[in-house]
């Protein structure tokens, strides 16, 4: 090949466009990058781009509806990027599965091992050359513990041609095909009872030996409880357990999955309307029902039993243990002094001042779960605003037990009055 043959095959090379480039950042405990499916596109055409996360064993992060506790993840667009953050569209969510945190207690909902969320980006109209997508990726990826991450990623297309990326069309597929599709039959919600009934009206019918759960878009359900399934000549139903704030007038909107014997899931998006079950859609055959009720009686048990273990390894404590003795040497002088039958109903009436105190702050959780959807104890200490608080507060106790100021004998005292109160009041 003479000189001015290799010069004209290195300009047509200049001329041809850069295909996509996106490096993948390291977050922490995830691998993140942006591909795309073309390697370059049109001025206003419409492409699919997708957050790929690459996850450390073990660690998943969440769906639109994280369940009980988490944050979905996000892309923030920086201001570098030249594709305005209103010419990108919404994630394309891939059917979730079920993260239990705590057995009926917990539920979340996301993925592990991987992820890919496409979502459609529309490249200017007046684009002239490449044009960059620059967004900070910022996400909760949880373990046992859950870790706030974020990952600044871009990615570059030409904008003189439509040519696919081959290797990002195919990742990209395969994960839109995990999406839901639209259902193609009637849903209704019977929430006139305390169990709702989420009635399902197939043409095709359901698989008699399918498993079938549903994930709420929002928290009108308790997302750890159990949803048994009947199914009827003409569909299915579900049981849900509402979460106390009450049925939603617009009706309930979710993702159904059927998953087959042979593993394979399917998800149906819909929207169920107020209303009367549909007939034949439930009685023929059940699948969860003596299940979830075994399971919920072994739940409780399973509770109680921790409880009461947690209570005797909390005992053992060095606040607790040397106090202890003196409380039984206590009890063993008064009964010697014929008060035996005081030191009982002291007891008692200590008992129930517990239980009742415990029944409130349930009862607090349960009113904070229904204004606001979600709440759990201890949910507080995944929020940094939260969790910095609290250090200043102890940091702030530091100084004050340091003897760098004073706090005044009527903050110090609060509750005393009660506490030193004698008879069952004071017990209580």
């Amino acid at each position: 090949m003479n000189f001015l043959s290799r010069l004209l095959a290195i300009a047509a090379l200049a001329l041809l466009p850069v295909p996509a480039f996106a490096a993948p950042v390291d977050g922490g405990h995830a691998r993140v990058e942006l591909v795309s499916e073309r390697a370059a596109a049109l001025p206003g055409e419409t492409v699919l781009v997708a957050l790929k996360l690459d996850l450390d064993e073990g660690w998943h992060v969440y769906w639109r509806n994280a369940g009980d506790a988490g944050l979905p993840p996000q892309l923030i667009v920086q201001e570098a990027s030249t594709v305005p953050a209103e010419a990108l569209g919404s994630f394309l969510w891939p059917i979730p599965h079920l993260l239990p945190v705590v057995d009926g207690e917990i539920m979340d909902y996301g993925y592990d091992d991987r992820v890919v969320l496409p979502f459609p980006v529309t490249i200017p109209a007046d684009a002239m050359g490449p044009v960059t997508l620059d967004v900070l990726a910022d996400y909760l990826i949880c373990e046992e513990i859950c870790v706030p991450e974020s990952a600044r990623v871009t990615l570059t297309l030409e904008t003189n041609a439509a040519i696919p990326d081959e290797a990002g069309g195919t990742l990209i597929g395969d994960w839109v095909a995990r999406a839901p599709t639209d259902f193609a039959g009637e849903a209704r919600l019977d929430a006139e009872k305390n169990q709702w009934i989420l009635s399902l009206r197939h043409p095709d019918g359901f698989p008699g030996d399918a498993n079938l759960r549903f994930f709420p878009f929002d928290h009108e359900i308790q997302h750890p409880a159990a949803q048994p399934v009947s199914f009827g000549s003409e569909g299915a139903s579900l049981q849900l357990t509402p979460s106390g704030a009450g049925a939603p007038e617009a009706g309930l909107e979710g993702v159904l999955v059927v998953e087959t014997a042979d593993g394979t899931r399917t998800g149906f998006t819909l929207s169920a309307e107020p209303g009367k079950a549909f007939a034949n859609t439930s009685g023929l055959a059940s699948t969860g029902g003596a299940g979830a009720a075994s399971q919920g009686a072994g739940g409780l048990a399973g509770l109680v039993l921790a409880a009461l273990i947690g209570g005797l390894i909390l005992n053992l404590m060095p606040c607790v243990l040397p106090v202890l003795s003196i409380k039984a040497f206590g009890m063993v002088t008064a009964s010697a002094g014929g008060l035996a039958a005081e030191v009982r109903s002291h007891g008692v009436w200590y008992t129930a001042g517990v239980v009742l105190a415990f029944g409130l702050l349930a009862a607090g959780i349960l009113a904070v779960r229904a204004t606001t959807g979600s709440a759990t104890l201890g949910v507080q200490l995944q929020s940094p605003v939260a969790v910095a608080m609290l250090a200043l507060l102890m940091f702030a106790i530091g100084l004050w037990l340091a003897g760098l100021f004073e706090l005044g004998t009527s903050i110090q005292n609060t509750g005393s009055g009660l506490a030193r109160r004698e008879g069952t009041l004071g017990a209580f």
